[in-house]
């Protein structure tokens, strides 16, 4: 049992963290191409990309580390609320 939980969450983490580096790839793209497309210099493209990939990744974890917070505290409000 404790094998299979093991397992899953693993399997959760990992297509997690995929997702937030697909989605912070696709961020950096696109910023690069609004840069290409604006006539920036090329060093302005070449810098945008690591920053908003990297802002996006930032984003991204304190999104989850306050989804993750949030449902902490319900769970226990709920136990608190059927014990009381």
């Amino acid at each position: 049992m404790t094998s299979t939980l093991i397992t899953v969450f693993a399997w959760r983490l990992r297509t997690m963290l995929a997702g937030f580096l697909v989605l912070s790839a696709v961020a950096g793209i696109v910023a690069m191409g609004a840069t290409i497309a604006l006539s920036m210099p090329i060093w302005v493209t070449l810098a945008v990309y690591p920053t908003i990939g990297s802002l996006t990744l930032l984003v991204c974890a304190i999104t989850w580390s306050g989804r993750n917070t949030a449902a902490a505290r319900d769970s226990r409000l709920q136990q608190q609320h059927s014990h009381g």
